[in-house]
C-alpha cells in the first residue's frame, strides 16, 4: 500500500469566491497538499507563476500560502482516492493566501506533530508541514487554533 498524502478541505476559504486570493506555484520538490511556501517572486518570463521557497519560522502570516492544488491523478486507472495525490516536482499547483478568520481542513498526515483540537498550529523554520503546539512558541508566527475535527479533517481557523 501506497504512503497516505494529506488532503486539503478549503470550504471556508477567501480563495473559494475571491480568485486572487490564490495563485499559480511551480512545485519545487514533491510535496503533499497541506504544505505551507512562501513566495519568492514571479518565474522569469510569467506573469502568473511563481516560485516557491520553505517558510523561515518568523515568516509574517501574510506572506505564508497554503499548498491546495487540484488532485488530479496522472494515471486515473491507477489511482482513485484523494490521500494518494501529491504534487509531482516541476509542475504548476495552487496555493492559497491565508486569511485571518477563514477556516481551512487538513488530515492528519498535513501535520507535524498530533493534531487535537484546541491545539495551535505554527510556522517551523525550513519546512513546509504545519507544526501542532499546546502554546504558541516565542518568535515563531501562530497560523492558528484547532477548531474542529469532522469528517476526518482538523479546522484550523487562522489568525
Amino acid at each position: 500500500m501506497a504512503d497516505k498524502h494529506a488532503i486539503v478541505e478549503r470550504q471556508l476559504v477567501d480563495s473559494e469566491s475571491v480568485g486572487t486570493k490564490r495563485v499559480a506555484i511551480l512545485i519545487d520538490e514533491q510535496m503533499d497538499n497541506g504544505c505551507v511556501v512562501k513566495l519568492k517572486g514571479l518565474k522569469n518570463g510569467e506573469m502568473n507563476l511563481y516560485e516557491v521557497e520553505p517558510v523561515a519560522k518568523d515568516t509574517p502570516l501574510n506572506q505564508v500560502f497554503l499548498v491546495a492544488s487540484p488532485e488530479v491523478m496522472k494515471d486515473e486507472r491507477l489511482s482513485k482516492s484523494l490521500d494518494e495525490f501529491y504534487n509531482i516536482k516541476g509542475t504548476v499547483g495552487n496555493a492559497d493566501r491565508l486569511i485571518e478568520g477563514n477556516i481551512f481542513g487538513l488530515t492528519a498526515e498535513a501535520f507535524s506533530g498530533t493534531p487535537q483540537v484546541g491545539k495551535i498550529v505554527e510556522l517551523e523554520a525550513g519546512k513546509r508541514q504545519l507544526k501542532v503546539v499546546d502554546t504558541p512558541t516565542a518568535s515563531t508566527t501562530t497560523v492558528g487554533k484547532i477548531v474542529d475535527f469532522v469528517r476526518g479533517y482538523y479546522g484550523v481557523q487562522i489568525g
